[in-house]
């Protein structure tokens, strides 16, 4: 199992390719996945972030508050 830090939350589906390998899913927080062992390497690794999301709230002048889980206007 492989956690993933970023620093901060985001709140949008993911995927994550470790070390060039295919992109595995990672839907939610925590960001974690089941990896294979062999696919890792001793000492440094790389890791390759896809985010999915639109950019219809942009346009509709909005912003999902994730803390109170409702739409705000673009201030």
């Amino acid at each position: 199992m492989l956690v993933f830090d970023y620093g901060a939350p985001f709140h949008e589906a993911s995927e994550v390719s470790v070390n060039g390998g295919p992109f595995a899913p990672v839907l939610w927080e925590p960001r974690q996945v089941v990896l294979p062992v062999a696919r890792l390497r001793v000492g440094q690794n790389t890791l390759c972030t896809r985010v999915y999301t639109t950019l219809i709230r942009s346009f509709e002048g909005q912003t999902f508050d994730d803390a109170a889980h409702t739409y705000q206007p673009v201030a």
